[in-house]
């Protein structure tokens, strides 16, 4: 017996569990846990430029708190 783990794209996942569910010799256990992509934003799509301008990350947050105190 041979165990095999997938991550699937969601828009593939029906075909492919149509395919298994056809096959003899084989259970299938789905992980319904399995962290889902479809919450998750892709930003490599947008050209994202509000921070560019930021030399030191650091010293910026602490401007920042120091204008709250």
């Amino acid at each position: 017996m041979h165990t095999i783990k997938l991550d699937v794209e969601d828009n593939i996942y029906n075909t492919l569990m149509n395919f298994l569910q056809n096959l003899k010799g084989l259970t299938i256990k789905e992980d319904k846990k399995a962290v889902s992509k479809s919450n998750e934003i892709d930003f490599s799509k947008y050209n994202i430029e509000s921070f560019k301008s930021i030399k030191n990350p650091e010293n910026w947050q602490k401007e920042l708190r120091d204008e709250w105190e």
